[in-house]
Order: C-alpha cells, then sequence, then structure tokens
C-alpha cells in the first residue's frame, strides 16, 4: 500500500509557519474531500488543476522540496481516486493492491515491479494491473509498456492505462494495444470514461 498520500502533502502545507500556505492548504483540503466524497473524475481534475496551478507557489513553499513534489502530489491523487473507484467496484474476494511490487520471475532469480494498482483473487491470484499517469508522454509509455511486458512473460492477466493528459504521439495508443497494454482509458472530465473502466475491471477479474 502506498505510505505516501495527497493529504500528506496538504497537511505539510496546513503545519506552515507561513499563514498564506496554510490558507492555501486549507483550500486545497476542502477540494480534496469534495472529490473524495463525490468520487467525480470532474471534481478530481479540478483538484489536480488548483495543484497545478491555483496553488503552484504555496506547494513550493510549504513542501520546502524540489518542484517535482508538485508532480508527485497530482501523482498520488489520481491513483488514490482509482483506488477508491476500484474498491467501490470490486467486492469480495479481491485484494486491491497500490503501489506493491508484483514478482515477474521467481524461477532462477526473483524480480518484481511496483504497480500502481494490482487486482489480487485471493482464490485465483493476480487479475489485472492498472498505471494511471496524469500526463503520457513518449518516456513514461514506454516504461509502462516494459513492466507490461515482463509482467505478461509469466502471468496471464489484464494491462491497462489511466490518463488525464496524452501527450505522446496518438499513434502509440494503437502500438501499445498491440503491443500489451489491453486498454487505455482518458479521465480528463470524463464520467463515461470511468465507467467504462469501471466495467472493464470488473469483466476481466472475473475471467
Amino acid at each position: 500500500m502506498r505510505r505516501t498520500k495527497a493529504i500528506d502533502y496538504i497537511q505539510l502545507m496546513k503545519n506552515s509557519r507561513n499563514p498564506r500556505v496554510v490558507e492555501a492548504g486549507l483550500e486545497l483540503e476542502e477540494l480534496y474531500f469534495k472529490w473524495k466524497k463525490s468520487l467525480d473524475v470532474r471534481d478530481l481534475v479540478d483538484f489536480i488543476e488548483a495543484i497545478e496551478e491555483k496553488y503552484a507557489w504555496a506547494l513550493k513553499k510549504g513542501l520546502g522540496r524540489m518542484p517535482q513534489s508538485i508532480g508527485q502530489f497530482r501523482a498520488y491523487a489520481l491513483e488514490e481516486y482509482l483506488y477508491d473507484i476500484t474498491s467501490q467496484t470490486l467486492k469480495g474476494e479481491y485484494e486491491i493492491l497500490w503501489n506493491e511490487k508484483i514478482p515477474v520471475w521467481e524461477e532462477e532469480f526473483e524480480y518484481s515491479i511496483a504497480q500502481d494498482l494490482a487486482i489480487l483473487d485471493r482464490k485465483t491470484g493476480l487479475k489485472a494491473v492498472v498505471e494511471a499517469k496524469v500526463e503520457v508522454d513518449a518516456q513514461r509509455l514506454k516504461a509502462v509498456l516494459m513492466n507490461f511486458s515482463l509482467l505478461k512473460i509469466s502471468k496471464k492477466l489484464s494491462c491497462a492505462i489511466v490518463y488525464i493528459r496524452w501527450n505522446a504521439d496518438e499513434k502509440l495508443k494503437f502500438l501499445s494495444k498491440r503491443i500489451c497494454v489491453d486498454e487505455i482509458f482518458n479521465f480528463n472530465r470524463n464520467p463515461f470514461e470511468v465507467e467504462r473502466y469501471k466495467k472493464w475491471i470488473s469483466r476481466v477479474s472475473i475471467t
């Protein structure tokens, strides 16, 4: 299970000695609990865009870290949203692993890969893995494709990418599905894609 969550970044802002950073943290916290309650992807994207645009200055001051922390903050929010809607969709015998290492090879040696989300049937084993990306560029996509390809060497499972923005060549969507990606979902203010994801994860979990 992921140890660091979006709320942890907000708490760092609220603990700041700068009252403007604290105020920004409280405003972000309100947006955070809005999407946590509604599970509406449009509320999630509002939260992510607020991280990137309105509150970027406060995050840099409040986190006391490198600017890439902003990227991690928004990425963790998307992962958490995905975890929440998947947990809501799957019940009973399924275990949903969040940022846990999945064994790829266990014969001559052991090798594992951390996945954003993995769905495990407690009786039959791993059913699906999902990578969540706020922004997909060619470099990030290649890393995902490598991980999925390695997983499929030894396991029969379904693989999906969930994204907010696709900044890679559109042709790579087609090629990715020819190589090792079973489904790609665009969550950018698109509730219909969220519903399509829920139907997909339900279907692949029982096959």
